[in-house]
């Protein structure tokens, strides 16, 4: 008995075709940002090469991440952005808690909103540590360098802790209040990032430990942003 030919399956689409391609870009930005993140942790954002990069993300073609990011200063934004954005969501959720029970004028209050998302990042996943550690480096670079030319929208939840601070401090006069702040950042991916990297990831065995270095850090913070303010005589 003759059988009859199965007709042949159609070719993909155009537009499945895209589908896909746009897939496997994403799932390289993806490798390329996640193996540039751990070796910027690890050795310094300024120790660590392109082709480095893309070698760690086994990457065959070894343009690979200037083709995604256009620069090593875009690449290194793209880094710091897309935890920035997790950071920023979490520190909003807080400041909304903090708002919604009437709690926004308890200067400690305001800054465990400001300090509690990051740290909560570094004690329950595996590039919070990462995170702090690459940020910490890069707040020490003068704000026009284009590695630092964060989205603003990811420090929004920071301008809302601002606010809740000046009416914490009425007197405090605004570019004391800027310094201040610019402190709060900085020093606390410092301490956050030193203390994973002298005590190891938080686990159970030392979670109470790091704790505690979180509620220090908000004690330290609270009173060094709250502090009076000396100002400098007029220079003669």
């Amino acid at each position: 008995m003759q059988q009859t030919a199965l007709p042949p399956l159609p070719a993909a689409s155009a537009t499945a075709r895209r589908g896909i391609g746009v897939a496997r870009s994403g799932q390289t930005r993806q490798a390329l940002l996640d193996a540039a993140e751990r070796l910027f942790a690890e050795r310094g954002v300024n120790w660590v090469s392109m082709r480095e990069i893309v070698r760690a993300s086994q990457q065959h073609n070894t343009s690979a991440a200037l083709y995604h990011f256009g620069s090593r200063e875009a690449l290194i934004v793209a880094v710091v952005e897309r935890r920035q954005a997790i950071v920023n969501a979490m520190r909003h959720q807080r400041v909304d808690e903090l708002e919604a029970c009437g709690q926004a004028h308890d200067l400690r209050k305001v800054m465990a909103a400001a300090i509690e998302p990051l740290a909560e990042c570094v004690r329950t996943t595996d590039w919070g540590a990462r995170y702090a550690q690459i940020y910490s480096e890069l707040a020490q670079r003068p704000a026009d360098s284009p590695e630092v030319q964060w989205h603003t929208g990811h420090l929004s939840s920071m301008l809302r802790v601002e606010t809740l601070v000046q009416r914490c401090l009425p007197d405090l006069p605004p570019s004391v209040l800027q310094r201040r702040l610019r402190m709060l950042r900085n020093h606390t991916t410092y301490a956050l990032s030193g203390w994973v990297r002298f005590n190891g990831p938080v686990s159970p065995s030392n979670s109470v430990r790091f704790r505690r270095e979180v509620e220090a850090l908000i004690d330290f913070m609270t009173a060094g942003v709250g502090a009076e303010h000396h100002p400098r005589p007029p220079q003669a």
